[in-house]
């Protein structure tokens, strides 16, 4: 009896022990895309704070996921303010992620957490200031 009461409770405490956590999660996202896209020094990017199980806690989609994942909003256009381009992700346990494109920011936005704000590297900020003055 103690075996299988053992056993049980490793079964539930080990995949909340070894799943990914949020910042593992932010670095798949940052390195997997990110880092890889041509507008990665204008993008905003958000994590929502908690895993979530169906899209439509994030946003108008209607999947859903049997295990929780990150979910994630890439912004690759800031500044704009109505419907554009954008990037809905989900990063699973094993670091697997699906990316979907997307036309509107998510319906929650206020919840999550900007992680991400891309920046011009120095030599072009400075270019531009440079510009600025003449």
């Amino acid at each position: 009896m103690r075996v299988i009461t053992l056993l049980c409770i490793v079964l539930l405490v080990l995949p909340a022990v070894l799943a990914l956590t949020k910042e593992e999660a932010t670095v798949v996202v940052e390195t997997a895309l990110i880092a890889k896209s041509p507008q990665q020094y204008r993008s905003y990017a958000y994590v929502w704070p908690v895993r979530v199980l169906s899209a439509k806690e994030t946003h108008r989609e209607p999947f859903t996921f049997e295990q929780p994942v990150w979910f994630f909003w890439i912004d690759p256009h800031p500044e704009l303010q109505f419907g554009h381009s954008s990037q809905y992700v989900f990063v699973h346990e094993n670091g697997f992620y699906h990316a979907f494109e997307g036309q509107l920011p998510p319906t929650n936005l206020q919840d999550a957490e900007l992680f991400y704000v891309g920046r011009k590297p120095l030599f072009q900020r400075i270019r531009t200031y440079l510009k600025e003055l003449l």
